[in-house]
C-alpha cells in the first residue's frame, strides 16, 4: 500500500468517532424513557392548577437552561420557551383542579424524537402552581436531569409536584 493511500485509511479511521457523534465512553447515553408526573396531595388538597414544561437540552445549550429563572421562563413572552415550543423539545403538562393527578409522557412521544434529534443529553423541568410565589426559589422549581435511563430506578423519570417544588422520585446516585 502506497504511503497516500495510509494516510487516506488513517484519517478515515481517525475522523470515525467525530463523523458519529463521538460514540464511546466519554459521552453520556440519551435515550427515550417515559417520564411520569405526579402531584403531591398538598398540591391537590389545595385545588390548584399545575403546569410541568419538559425541556430536552443540548450540551451548547445548558448553561442558558440552568440559569434560567423560573418565573421567567412562564412569563408570557419568554423567547427560549417559545423556541424550545416551537422547534418540538418542549412538551408541557397541565393538571387543572378537580382533574387527573398523574399524568406520563411516553417514549414514543414526538417530545423525544425532537429532543433527541437535535442532540439532548439533558431534561429540564419548569413546574408552575398556581398561587405559589417561586421568585428566588429556582432550585426548588427547576431541575436539571440526565437523559440516561440507567440513572433511573426503573429506567423511567418520576417528578412529583408540590407546593413548594418539583422532586425527583428516582433518581440514583451518580456513579464516581
Amino acid at each position: 500500500m502506497n504511503s497516500m493511500m495510509r494516510l487516506i485509511v488513517l484519517g478515515t479511521v481517525l475522523t470515525m468517532p467525530v463523523a458519529f457523534g463521538g460514540c464511546g465512553p466519554g459521552r453520556p447515553r440519551a435515550d427515550a424513557m417515559p417520564i411520569e408526573v405526579v402531584l403531591a396531595k398538598d398540591v391537590i388538597d389545595a385545588g390548584r392548577s399545575v403546569q410541568v414544561d419538559l425541556v430536552g437540552v443540548g450540551a451548547g445549550e445548558q448553561s442558558k437552561f440552568a440559569s434560567k429563572a423560573v418565573r421567567e421562563w412562564f412569563r408570557g413572552g419568554d423567547a427560549d420557551r417559545a423556541a424550545a415550543t416551537q422547534n418540538g423539545t418542549a412538551r408541557t403538562v397541565n393538571f387543572v383542579p378537580g382533574g387527573a393527578t398523574s399524568q406520563s409522557v411516553g417514549e414514543k412521544d414526538a417530545f423525544w424524537t425532537s429532543a433527541l434529534s437535535r442532540q439532548a443529553a439533558t431534561l429540564y423541568v419548569f413546574a408552575f402552581v398556581a398561587g405559589e410565589d417561586a421568585s428566588g426559589k429556582d432550585v426548588a422549581w427547576r431541575k436539571e436531569l440526565p437523559l440516561d435511563p440507567s440513572r433511573y430506578e426503573g429506567e423511567r423519570i418520576r417528578l412529583e409536584v408540590q407546593r413548594g417544588g418539583v422532586n425527583v422520585l428516582n433518581l440514583k446516585p451518580e456513579k464516581k
